[in-house]
């Protein structure tokens, strides 16, 4: 079926997958860290970082830091 594709069409073909692999892809190999987790950028923010940020810059109410804060425990 494959009659003359041969070991250098086989290597041609695996070339220009992982030549689109990368193009929609840049970053593919080191999207993991080794020990197989996502990498976690410059600093992980929690909930409640975030939360107190967005009371700081004004954005919610008291009433909504005091609320919100309770749900997340």
């Amino acid at each position: 079926m494959m009659m003359g594709f041969g070991l250098i069409g086989i290597l041609l073909l695996f070339g220009f997958f992982y030549f689109l692999m990368e193009r929609n892809a840049p970053n593919f190999s080191s999207r993991y860290r080794h020990d197989g987790n996502l990498p976690t950028g410059e600093h992980e923010q929690s909930a409640l970082d975030i939360l107190k940020q967005r009371y700081a810059r004004g954005e919610i109410t008291r009433e909504e830091y005091q609320n919100i804060k309770q749900d997340l425990g």
